[in-house]
């Protein structure tokens, strides 16, 4: 969204003697809408989700670009980071962000290569970061223990 574009409307009032349909009435106060900037000519929608713990699904919003921030294994397995790396990459999301949580360690303890093989097409992000229509990201796996 562009910095000069108001989210909220702002409303004026008005003191009027007519209705609507032209009678004369009581006075009464109209509520117009005025847009002091205008509307965005773009926007992104972001969903994004975490802690899925190997129970991720298509029931998602729709949106431009999906993150997952991390925690995606319950078990810390390969074997539950590539069943998630399967699902993931069949949203139908134009764009795809993935950053390991503490429970992944099939992703943060394999080389860079496995990771773009099994997550083709998704930005992973380690101690990195993309951008995306505009949008800065980035992504650290770290906790306060460590990864």
């Amino acid at each position: 969204m562009s910095e000069t574009c108001s989210p909220i409307p702002r409303i004026h009032t008005t003191l009027s003697t007519t209705s609507p349909e032209g009678r004369p009435e009581p006075e009464f106060y109209q509520v117009k809408p005025i847009y002091v900037n205008p509307r965005p000519t773009r926007s992104v929608r972001i969903v994004a989700i975490s802690d899925t713990h190997n129970k991720l699904n298509a029931n998602l919003p729709v949106g431009d670009i999906l993150i997952h921030s991390g925690d995606v294994c319950k078990k810390e397995n390969m074997e539950e980071f590539l069943h998630f790396a399967e699902v993931f990459s069949s949203l139908p999301f134009k764009h795809k962000i993935y950053v390991a949580g503490n429970h992944d360690l099939g992703a943060y303890q394999s080389p860079r290569e496995i990771i773009d093989t099994v997550l083709p097409g998704v930005h992973y992000l380690q101690d990195s970061g993309c951008e995306i229509e505009g949008i800065k990201f980035w992504g650290m796996p770290w906790g306060p223990n460590g990864p």
